[in-house]
């Protein structure tokens, strides 16, 4: 198994954050420096991140966070801000899959699988998310299309997703659910405000198929057996195609 691989597999991170952590030296094989994160390691090799012997684990974990505002959503925090991390009491060491800004609220599943993480967050995969928008203002009809057919978003990317529903709140605001398949950075905060609108409050109703229904704001569940067939299953069909 390749060493950006096997570290994904023991819950570090995602294995392209992976290759990063090994290329900043921080990794030993038997005692010495590897900074190759594509080396193929042994059975009997022993891998050492910083001062801790990494061991593969077998039973990967999958959770999912109704992620409440003002919760950054990383595994440490140099600003000492609130970490959804502390949010989720578990003996695994999980990490975020994705992320969502401070002030998105909503789904956020957390593993310790990193080839999990990464197949869900890969384009390829086109796993698919839907978001709650709250803005002010109304889409026309050529402005849904345009969000369909692709929005120049900035950094030579164009961010695009499928309205699912649009309904006035208000006179001034409106609430829109929109489907994304790419999850590029802030990507739907990123299309409105290409389009000229102000979002007001941002929700990720569901990931793959997986929601918060029934978990209030800052709790969380294991996923079920089905709901982690279900994700895999969304994938292997990706991979088909």
């Amino acid at each position: 198994m390749r060493l950006n691989r096997y570290l994904a597999s023991c819950g570090v991170a995602s294995r392209r954050k992976c290759e990063k952590i090994i290329r900043s030296g921080r990794v030993h094989i038997n005692g010495e420096v590897e900074e190759n994160p594509f080396f193929s390691l042994m059975p009997e090799d022993t891998i050492m991140l910083d001062d801790q012997e990494m061991i593969f684990q077998h039973e990967p974990e999958i959770i999912v966070l109704n992620k409440p505002a003002d919760y950054i959503t990383t595994t440490h925090d140099t600003h000492n801000r609130k970490t959804v991390m502390e949010l989720v009491q578990t003996n695994k060491r999980l990490f975020p899959i994705g992320r969502l800004d401070k002030d998105t609220t909503g789904v956020l599943l957390l593993t310790n699988d990193g080839d999990l993480s990464n197949r869900l967050t890969h384009p390829k995969y086109q796993v698919e998310k839907v978001y709650r928008v709250h803005f002010q203002g109304l889409l026309s009809n050529d402005e849904i299309e345009h969000i369909n057919s692709g929005v120049i978003i900035g950094s030579d990317e164009v961010g695009r997703g499928d309205v699912l529903s649009q309904n006035e709140v208000s006179k001034t605001v409106t609430e829109i659910e929109l489907k994304l398949t790419e999850g590029k950075k802030r990507e739907v905060r990123r299309i409105f405000s290409s389009l000229g609108y102000k979002v007001l409050a941002l929700q990720r109703t569901s990931f793959g198929g997986i929601t918060t229904k029934g978990l209030k704001p800052g709790h969380w569940r294991r996923l079920s057996e089905e709901e982690i067939l279900s994700l895999r299953g969304k994938m292997a069909v990706s991979d088909i195609v």
